[in-house]
């Protein structure tokens, strides 16, 4: 699969949302912007969400995010695998269609 990249034209969209995807010991990680002025989320797991959800809508900022953590979103599906989701080793298929 090819490396799609995190520019910063990308980074600056996120952290005005309040998150952005940052380099850890883990691994790459969304996490919200705990330095912003104007909190948008009240947790990481919050930030990630609100990642999710707009992938799922399809925003390519998002999809881009999500796949620097190696989730993959299509429309209905989300794939997790190695490293997804604050380093944890996951690999699901989810179904998210009625």
């Amino acid at each position: 699969m090819t490396k799609i990249r995190w520019t910063r034209a990308d980074q600056k969209r996120a952290l005005d949302e309040g998150w952005d995807v940052f380099d850890t010991d883990r691994g790459a990680e969304i996490q919200r912007h705990d330095e912003a002025q104007e909190q948008h989320f009240d947790s990481d797991l919050e930030a990630i969400g609100h990642v999710v959800e707009r992938a799922l809508q399809r925003s390519d900022l998002h999809r881009r995010a999500l796949a620097q953590i190696h989730v993959y979103v299509r429309p209905g599906k989300i794939r997790l695998s190695r490293g997804a989701l604050q380093g944890a080793k996951l690999f699901a298929r989810v179904d998210l269609s009625d």
